[in-house]
């Protein structure tokens, strides 16, 4: 039950960064969507590693 609920959660966190890198993009420009969608790209392998740690 915990794994399904792992699945959902992260599906769910991927759907609301895509939307949010959307809106950001249409409110601030193309640059500041890139950065806010190039965000879990640069922090998620630094984050790994520190758990890991």
């Amino acid at each position: 039950m915990e794994a399904r609920v792992r699945v959902l959660l992260k599906r769910a966190l991927v759907g609301a960064s895509v939307l949010l890198s959307s809106l950001a993009a249409r409110r601030f420009g193309r640059a500041v969507g890139g950065t806010i969608a190039g965000l879990p790209m640069i922090v998620g392998p630094i984050m790994g590693c520190r758990s890991v740690a």
